[in-house]
This record gives structure tokens, C-alpha cells and sequence, in this order.
């Protein structure tokens, strides 16, 4: 409780079996991380236990459908209004207005201090949040609305960013940096999903993205490309040097997902 992971197996598993047996006591813990997470001056929930409340991105993957996954298991809709106002309040600290990307973190190097801008896996981290919120949170709830806006704004940014080839780089708003397959994975899923329910019409970018990314597997299933596990960085530089590696496991679960959505 109170730290940062990044999706919620037994609710996924769940949905797929509806065997209740996956979600067992998962209520209880989301409603008690929500009562006692750390949380930023803004009313963030916190990646860690310290006097900075460093708000982390990849936090909100776990957290923000673990939300909306115990609203739909208990009825309780204040926990689809907390959904939300992390959402939105990841946003209002994190994307920078002038290029529409999202911060990797802020307070984490030094309080109140943003690290860079743009880094690729993060933004995928970020949509993914959304979607799978937006999967979970009925149309009928107003926090529906406001996940929705948020989903079509960040799309619309991270579009902007997607290269000739198909492919998004290791920092998005750096053309010289690499084509990076964990973040390029993660946003083709993203926008192949917002697609297939009719949230946004980003159909001819997510196959463009999907053609371009299998270019990186090898015929021996190697997945080329991926940047390394990544803590928040103090400049652009330092970002710039992680990878490509291969067989990272953020980029081998990302590119699945994304080629196995390419075929439905």
C-alpha cells in the first residue's frame, strides 16, 4: 500500500473469468490505499512515504484502475471520482503546456523540481492509465466525461510526436533519439483499445504504429529496442543515454500486446 505498481493482475483477471475468487479482499485494499497514501500538495496520491510527496507517472497505471476496478466490484462510486481527480491532477502537475507531454515525475530529484518532459515509456504508462480506467468506469458516471477528455487530449498530442516510420522515440519531442518499442508499444495498444470503442478515430496510426513495431522482433523473438528500467532522471540527457537494450521486459509485454491487438 502507498507505493507504486503498475497494473492490477487479479482485477484483469477478473474481468476476463469473472471468478470472484481473483478479486477477493481487493476493495478493502483500494479503499485502504486511498484513505492512507501519501499525497502531494495538490492531493496527489504519492509514490513514497516522505515530506516531498513526490508524485511519480507510472503510479497512476496502478492506481487510477485499481480505483475504477473496486467502484465496479462494490457499487461505491467515490471510487470512480477518485479515478478521476488523480487523472486530472497528474495532469495539471505533470503535462507541460507547451508540448503537450507529460513529466516524468515531480519532487523526486528535489521537491517542487519536474524531471524532463517527453520520455516515451511514461507517456504510455499515462494513456494506458486512461484506457484502462475508461474500460471500467460507466459511461453514465460523470467521471466517464472527464477520463474521456483527458484520454482525446493526450492522443492528440502524442500523435502529433508519432514518426514517418510509425514508431514514437525514446523521448518524443527528440527526433534523434531511438524508436523505443516499450512506450511505442504501450500507445498502439492504447490507441487500438480507444478505437474499438469509438473514443477517438485513430485507426490508421495505431496499424501504421503496428506495422512499424513488428519491424523490431526478430525471427528468433528477440524484441529490439527497449529502454531499461528508468527512475526519474535529473535532465534530458541522462534519458537519452538508457538503451536500446533487448529483451527488456517492458518492451517484450508492451509489443505483445500491441501486435496481439493488431490481430482482433
Amino acid at each position: 500500500i502507498g507505493i507504486s505498481y503498475f497494473t492490477c493482475l487479479h482485477a484483469e483477471t477478473f474481468r476476463r473469468t469473472r471468478d470472484p475468487r481473483f478479486v477477493e479482499g481487493l476493495v478493502e485494499i483500494a479503499d485502504e490505499w486511498m484513505r492512507t497514501a501519501p499525497r502531494s500538495s495538490e492531493g496527489a496520491v504519492a509514490h513514497r512515504k516522505d515530506p516531498s510527496g513526490a508524485v511519480l507517472l507510472d503510479m497512476l497505471a496502478g492506481y487510477a484502475p485499481l480505483m475504477a476496478a473496486a467502484g465496479v466490484l462494490s457499487g461505491d462510486e467515490s471510487f470512480f471520482d477518485e479515478c478521476a481527480l488523480q487523472c486530472r491532477l497528474y495532469r495539471d502537475i505533470l503535462r507541460d503546456p507547451a508540448t503537450g507531454l507529460w513529466h516524468h515525475a515531480c519532487g523526486w530529484i528535489e521537491s517542487g523540481v519536474l524531471s524532463p518532459a517527453g520520455w516515451c515509456r511514461g507517456q504510455g504508462w499515462t494513456i494506458r492509465a486512461l484506457i484502462k480506467s475508461l474500460e471500467q468506469v460507466p459511461a453514465s458516471h460523470p467521471s466517464h466525461d472527464i477520463l474521456l477528455n483527458l484520454l482525446r487530449e493526450l492522443a492528440a498530442d502524442l500523435l502529433r510526436y508519432q514518426q514517418p516510420s510509425g514508431m514514437w522515440h525514446q523521448l518524443l519531442n527528440e527526433p534523434h533519439s531511438y524508436p523505443e518499442t516499450s512506450g511505442s508499444g504501450f500507445i498502439i495498444r492504447s490507441l487500438q483499445t480507444a478505437c474499438s470503442n469509438g473514443w477517438i478515430c485513430a485507426g490508421p496510426a495505431a496499424a501504421q504504429g503496428s506495422k512499424a513495431l513488428s519491424a523490431f522482433v526478430a525471427p528468433d523473438g528477440t524484441i529490439r529496442n527497449g529502454c531499461p528500467g528508468t527512475p526519474p532522471m535529473a535532465t534530458v540527457e541522462d534519458y537519452r543515454q538508457l538503451g536500446p537494450g533487448n529483451d527488456d521486459p517492458h518492451a517484450a509485454a508492451a509489443t505483445l500486446m500491441a501486435l496481439a491487438g493488431k490481430q482482433q
